[in-house]
């Protein structure tokens, strides 16, 4: 919780100066929108989030009926009570795919 896959962050390293030439966009599903910004800042580098296009939070979700115990245990401990915390913020989810889907036809143009 409040990191991005190692994998991703390795990908992200590995390849950082190829995605600077590109038209990256960024979001993260984060059931804590308070911290999304700290996330954000901690979780990739620096000259990347400041070349992308498009930076969004679209909140969380846990399945807590299907967890292990221990995972479960994680959840709701880091959840302190705020199950509420956890829901998925579609105005969000609908704004960055418009703005992609946007963004792609003026450049098809």
């Amino acid at each position: 919780m409040g990191k991005i896959s190692k994998k991703l962050n390795q990908f992200c390293q590995d390849n950082l100066q190829d995605l600077l030439t590109k038209q990256v966009a960024i979001y993260l599903c984060c059931g804590f929108s308070e911290e999304y910004a700290n996330y954000l800042q901690e979780s990739f580098p620096k000259t990347l989030l400041t070349k992308a296009t498009i930076t969004a939070h679209f909140g969380g979700e846990a399945k807590l009926d299907s967890m292990k115990l221990l995972d479960k245990l994680i959840v709701k401990a880091a959840l302190k009570n705020r199950p509420e915390a956890l829901h998925l913020i579609h105005e969000n989810i609908t704004g960055f795919s418009q703005y992609l889907n946007y963004t792609s036809s003026q450049l098809i143009k």
